[in-house]
């Protein structure tokens, strides 16, 4: 084989493999809408949907005593329709578009000859019944698969919105805080709050601390918890202390 001919045989060898390339990865980027995401089955899918999820209203009924499985059946639902929309747009979006149409090629009637015998338009009577009105929606078909499709899906919605707002599941209450009664949690914010004092020492923080033990032997024990109940991070807390010593305060609220 002389190299003009092993030259020749190498350039067709390129072509055809440059070739068999261009068409896999063309055959990749444009993929062929699957039957499957066809509107007959999408509006199909979307029915069986709408009965499972009027299956499900039914089984739950008033009450819906097991909220957990309730709320997993409702997701599981809500989970297959959003599937079903993205498969509805992706149908819609490889729709193929009206073709452009060219202006020149719109024939346009001619105007009526005035001078022409029957051109004349009859002056109608007033016994002439007038047109009816037409309403725009009994010009679209209600077969049309996008109403249908719509309709389907507004109704499920509705269903599990009604669902979920029956199957709720109540958060847990945290527990309520225990408030000390004990004089020693009271004085202590006592000599914190002593301690926002401008010039206090040491030795005056104590005092206050004692002073207030001394005292807090003779208060009662919805005083003390109203006391404890107050959080000291800020001098503006210390305030808070105030109404403590009202017993119509104290008592409305640790009173037992």
């Amino acid at each position: 084989m002389s190299n003009i001919q092993k030259a020749i045989i190498g350039a067709l060898t390129v072509l055809v493999l440059g070739a068999a390339a261009y068409f896999f990865q063309d055959g990749l980027s444009d993929p062929k809408p699957n039957k499957s995401d066809g509107p007959e089955n999408i509006l199909a899918e979307q029915k069986d949907l709408l009965a499972a999820a009027e299956q499900l209203q039914m089984s739950i009924g008033d009450s819906c005593d097991n909220k957990k499985e309730a709320n997993k059946k409702i997701q599981e639902i809500e989970k297959k329709l959003a599937d079903l929309a993205g498969r509805k747009k992706n149908w819609l979006d490889n729709v193929p578009p009206l073709p452009d149409i060219d202006p020149d090629d719109i024939v346009m009637i001619p105007d009526a000859d005035a001078g022409r015998p029957g051109s004349e338009m009859p002056e109608l009577s007033s016994d002439v019944p007038p047109l009816p009105d037409i309403d725009d929606a009994d010009i679209i078909d209600p077969d049309e698969y996008i109403l249908q499709m719509a309709e389907s899906e507004k109704k499920i919605i509705n269903i599990l919105q009604a669902l979920k707002a029956l199957c709720q599941e109540e958060t847990e209450k945290p527990a309520p805080k225990t408030v000390s009664d004990k004089c020693s949690d009271a004085c202590q914010r006592y000599k914190d709050c002593a301690a926002y004092t401008e010039d206090a020492t040491p030795a005056d923080l104590n005092d206050a601390y004692d002073t207030c033990l001394e005292e807090c032997q003779t208060w009662p024990k919805e005083m003390i918890k109203c006391i404890n109940a107050v959080e000291i991070k800020a001098p503006n807390d210390c305030v808070n202390f105030l109404p403590c010593q009202l017993p119509q305060f104290y008592e409305e609220k640790y009173l037992p």
